[in-house]
């Protein structure tokens, strides 16, 4: 026997259209209900995609600043990734409890972009010479923004929705090419000053390396560490000196005698 009840046939809840409920009676004891709901696209992207798109935006404009405006880069990224969490919180409390949404993993992305975002500006804030500044201005802009997209296309590739299965592919393709030329071509500019800044990380290094080998290596620390044996060995001499006088000690009632000189033997009067 089925059942088909049509009260919210064609009524939109939660951002979905929803089907009539079907209950199928297969036994007394097993009864199965369906009931469909289709996302309702137009509000999905007005009120979910558009705010997180702009928040995008302007957080990968604040790499357009100059780099020593410090406030307004951690400020402009700092807003959109708290703006990110709020919204993501309000979206995932209107989604199924079961598996994450398209728009989910959007949000959690975005979270993430954000994050690598705030990672780009401390690098600059923290090696302010001008090539550090253009070459992770340039990654941030092009890498960044390019895998990000990417990794949204793949995604939603992965559900195999019809309606959007042609549209991913193509954008997964031309992100992939567009993301391999961004970063070769933002090495090959900064060439030179990728090796200047390897050259001037490196040579700290070696230069420690050279003091610690040339330190251990002078006649000084050789007679120094000598000297510090020979005090070494002089202590366990003293020390062993001392035990034999003590196990060498009088008896009972014999007074010792104070010798003349250092060579003379010790006397003892009873």
């Amino acid at each position: 026997a089925t059942l088909k009840h049509t009260k919210f046939e064609n009524k939109t809840a939660s951002g979905y259209k929803w089907s009539a409920l079907t209950c199928v009676k297969h036994n007394s004891r097993h009864i199965v209900c369906k009931m469909q709901g289709r996302q309702v696209l137009s509000k999905a992207i007005l009120n979910d995609v558009v705010p997180r798109v702009v928040m995008s935006v302007i957080s990968f404009a604040s790499f357009l600043l100059p780099s020593g405006m410090a406030m307004p880069r951690v400020a402009t990224t700092m807003i959109a990734l708290l703006t990110f969490v709020n919204k993501g919180s309000s979206v995932a409390s209107k989604m199924p409890s079961d598996g994450l949404s398209i728009v989910e993993e959007f949000y959690i992305a975005g979270v993430v972009v954000m994050l690598v975002n705030l990672l780009g500006h401390i690098v600059v804030f923290r090696y302010p010479q001008k090539m550090v500044s253009v070459c992770v201005n340039e990654l941030q802009l092009g890498a960044t923004s390019l895998s990000f997209v990417l990794f949204l296309a793949a995604r939603l590739h992965s559900r195999s929705c019809e309606q959007t299965y042609e549209a991913t592919i193509a954008i997964m393709v031309t992100s992939s090419i567009m993301l391999v030329l961004s970063i070769s071509r933002t090495l090959w500019k900064n060439r030179a000053s990728l090796k200047i800044m390897s050259e001037s990380f490196a040579h700290p290094l070696s230069s420690f390396r050279d003091q610690v080998k040339e330190s251990d290596s002078s006649p000084a620390n050789r007679e120094q560490s000598a000297v510090k044996v020979e005090v070494i060995g002089c202590q366990h001499e003293g020390r062993a000196a001392a035990s034999s006088s003590e196990s060498a000690a009088p008896a009972e009632g014999v007074s010792p005698r104070r010798p003349t000189s250092s060579h003379q033997a010790v006397a003892f009067s009873i």
